[in-house]
């Protein structure tokens, strides 16, 4: 064993150490992203390995520590107690990653060099791999990957069986590893767009390096380690193409949010999905092919009934991760853990596919002998290469299967360029360059395999079998490169296709709110010229321009910019809907309240008409409406018809819109109004003086004519007294009618102070009016009795 394989077998204590590629693109990312944001995976991965290890160390391996320094033994037993590496800042992840990384090579150099003979190395090496074993299975089972679970348990065979065989699985290990890592780095890269196209390039040379892993190591037997590398290859070749989606599609659709990213992502996996369906289903045919075709000679044949049960059963794992795949996807997990069943799916499907294939080959070459095969076992799903019972049967039977690859290589040749002039056409009515270079670096991968396929015609017709498989193997890998490249550009003009729909879609609707806009601001316009008013005006004229810069976006097929601006015209005239609606509320509330000023100052003038009247009518009764109190009355009225006037103006014109106009109105009602309150107070107080003076008046004249009465009714008891010595009857029926006139002349006169006290002027003077009449009479009537007395 050389001492470069010692080396990798000391390591494999840890596999953290095998990250050298994955780092970088995570510290490009960190870089771009900046401090805040958590990219640091693989620390994080590094310490959870380092962590069992270190325990590992602690407890059975004490005299590693002792060739250690003191703080290397600190870092190592503070790495060991860790119990949740997650809860560590990125920063400090990242320095105690890269410490225990450092002190673990050194442990796997240590290692190395203790293994100096042969015996010892042996011992030593099957150990260290057993240990590997244990630390790669609590990986997989922390991680819940049944990818690693299957390397560990194939590296503990192979530390019972062949140490040899380990080398391989470790190189598996570690394109699982690095797929992993790459894999969350084109999670995040597929989110955030950073260091995207440094990540790119990465990723790149890490499928770069699977591919030439996968090509030396050959293995073709079906086993894990061709499960895993095929697993990692089309995890990193998946990453690779959800970065470069990410990457085009923004530069195509703009940065609109995170949906771009996410849309095209989404399409990615569910057309890998369905192309590993499509797998699925084929696979499980050549099984059930298998099986009806060599039904009686698979029961006489053990080796290859056996590969069919692991075919099935690793065709059953391929179905649990697809179905995970399928759920996690539908519930919208994370771009990582979707990645990652996809690519453990990938890889089982890969392993049923080689099974399958050994079966059909063992079932081919007939019978078999134990001088005419060979079957080597590491594990017990791991099958070696199968030879025939002669070596010229062999070599064409070989021949044969490879110049059928061929073939097969050749027809997905063909529908692969179909489905390139399909997407080639897409694109350049859509007018996608950036779309465009993708295919173009897929159509240049596919004339590059079928560059290789004609070589490999030419190396079969020269019989070098080998030569012309590895040229086959190189053009599949460069197929499955431009079939992603596919993916990518297929993905990517779906979700150009929808972001125009939505872009057609948001430019209509902005069309239609700014419409809406236009028609509330009219009619605020109409009914008020406040600031609300001007403010619509100005944000309308905003939403105009952002919607003929979405318009032109859109013609140039800039359709994410489309969204962005359409969306946010729409915005735009919301708010300026939103500035005139509240100018039409607030001069629909001004209408309101000027019809409501309307209404009280009619009422106003309506009472100060009621006012004026009453006035009028006691002044009138009173009979002291004078000319001069009618002149003044008629002016007041004449002030009410002017204020009443002005207040259909006022009404009018706020009907109209015109707020201003219509206050100014009521302004000048409400002078009117002040005038005719302050004449009508000078009328009452000049009829209240009139009817004073004439209540003073008619007390008076009550008092003279009191006064007569007396008088009167002293002059007929002397009359009386006359008529009755000399006995003139006529006289003292004169006498007698006149006291009768005076005494009711007497009750008229109390009668008018009644009514006089009861403010019934006209009633007042019309009794007494009646007494004064009464008196006269009873004057005449004692003048007619002194006469008759002749006196």
């Amino acid at each position: 064993m050389s001492v470069s394989v010692l080396r990798l077998v000391g390591v494999a204590l840890v596999f953290a150490i095998l990250l050298p590629t994955v780092a970088p693109a995570v510290a490009v990312a960190q870089e771009n992203r900046g401090a805040n944001v958590d990219l640091s995976v693989s620390p994080y991965i590094a310490l959870e390995v380092l962590s069992i290890n270190f325990k590992l160390v602690l407890e059975r391996h004490a005299w590693l520590l002792q060739m250690l320094s003191e703080d290397e033994r600190e870092i190592v037993e503070e790495i060991a107690s860790l119990e949740d590496v997650r809860s560590l800042s990125p920063s400090e992840a990242e320095r105690l990653a890269e410490l225990g990384m450092a002190i673990n090579e050194k442990i796997g150099l240590l290692i190395a060099e203790r293994i100096d003979d042969e015996a010892v190395k042996q011992v030593k090496t099957r150990e260290v791999l057993a240990r590997a074993s244990l630390v790669l299975e609590k990986l997989g089972k922390d991680k819940g990957d049944p990818i690693l679970l299957d390397l560990a348990k194939a590296l503990r065979e192979a530390a019972r069986g062949d140490p040899g065989k380990a080398v391989d699985i470790l190189v598996a290990v570690e394109a699982a590893v690095e797929s992993a890592g790459a894999i969350e780095v084109a999670a995040v890269g597929s989110t955030q767009a950073v260091g995207v196209e440094r990540a790119i390039e990465i990723l790149g040379e890490v499928a770069s390096k699977l591919e030439t892993l996968k090509a030396e190591i050959e293995a073709e037997d079906g086993g894990e380690v061709e499960a895993a590398l095929d697993s990692a290859l089309s995890g990193i070749l998946l990453a690779r193409s959800i970065l470069e989606s990410v990457a085009a599609s923004t530069s195509t659709l703009g940065d609109h949010g995170s949906g771009v990213g996410k849309a095209v992502v989404q399409k990615i996996m569910e057309a890998r999905l369905q192309k590993l369906e499509a797998i699925y289903q084929d696979v499980g045919a050549k099984i059930e092919a298998i099986k009806g075709e060599y039904g009686a000679e698979l029961d006489q044949n053990p080796e290859a009934q056996k590969l069919l049960e692991e075919a099935e059963e690793a065709l059953a794992k391929a179905r649990e991760r697809l179905d995970r795949a399928y759920i996690l996807l539908q519930e919208g997990a994370k771009v990582g853990e979707v990645m990652r069943e996809i690519a453990r799916a990938q890889g089982y499907l890969s392993k049923a596919q080689a099974l399958a294939s050994a079966a059909e080959v063992i079932l081919l070459s007939g019978p078999t002998t134990e001088t005419g095969t060979a079957v080597e076992t590491a594990t017990e799903t791991t099958i070696t290469t199968i030879t025939t019972t002669t070596t010229g049967e062999a070599e064409e039977t070989e021949a044969a299967e490879v110049l059928a690859e061929l073939f097969e290589v050749e027809i997905e040749i063909g529908e692969l360029m179909e489905e390139l002039e399909t997407l080639q056409q897409k694109a350049a009515s859509a007018n996608q360059g950036e779309v465009q270079e993708i295919l173009d670096e897929a159509r240049a991968l596919i004339d590059r395999a079928s560059s290789l396929l004609a070589e490999a015609r030419s190396l079969l017709d020269e019989g070098r079998i080998v030569e012309a498989k590895e040229k086959i193997a190189q053009a599949e890998a460069a197929l499955e490169t431009a079939d992603s490249k596919l993916d990518t550009a297929e993905a990517i003009l779906e979700v150009i296709e929808e972001y125009a729909e939505q872009a057609r879609e948001a430019i209509e609707e902005a069309e239609e709110v700014l419409a809406k806009a236009e028609a509330k601001l009219q009619l605020a316009a109409q009914l008020s010229g406040s600031e609300a008013v001007e403010e619509a005006l100005n944000r309308l004229e905003e939403a105009r321009e952002k919607l003929e810069a979405a318009k032109e976006a859109y013609s140039n097929g800039r359709y994410g910019e489309a969204i962005v601006l359409a969306e946010e015209a729409a915005s735009i005239a919301e708010e300026a809907k939103d500035f005139a609606e509240k100018a039409i509320e607030a001069a629909r509330e001004a209408v309101s309240e000027v019809l409501s000023q309307v209404e009280e100052l009619l009422d106003r003038v309506k009472d100060l008409q009621e006012e004026i009247e009453d006035i009028a009518e006691k002044a009138r009764e009173a009979g002291v409406l004078t000319e001069k109190i009618q002149a003044a009355i008629d002016e007041v009225l004449g002030k009410l018809d002017q204020a009443r006037s002005l207040l259909e103006e006022a009404e009018s014109l706020a009907k109209e819109g015109d707020i201003d106009g219509a206050r100014q109105k009521l302004g000048e009602v409400r002078d009117v109004i002040e005038e005719a309150v302050s004449m009508v107070r000078d009328i009452r107080s000049m009829v209240e003086q009139a009817i004073g003076d004439l209540i003073n008046e008619l007390r008076r004249l009550i008092e003279e004519l009191r006064e007569k009465a007396a008088e009167l009714n002293t002059e007929a008891a002397m009359l009386e007294a006359k008529a009755r010595r000399v006995g003139d009857s006529e006289a003292l029926r004169l006498i007698e009618e006149a006291r009768s006139n005076i005494e009711e002349a007497i009750e008229k006169l109390q009668d008018a102070m009644d009514k006089l006290g009861d403010g019934n002027l006209g009633e007042a003077r019309e009794a007494i009016g009646q007494a004064e009449g009464l008196l006269n009479e009873a004057e005449m009537k004692l003048e007619e009795a002194r006469q008759r007395l002749g006196e």
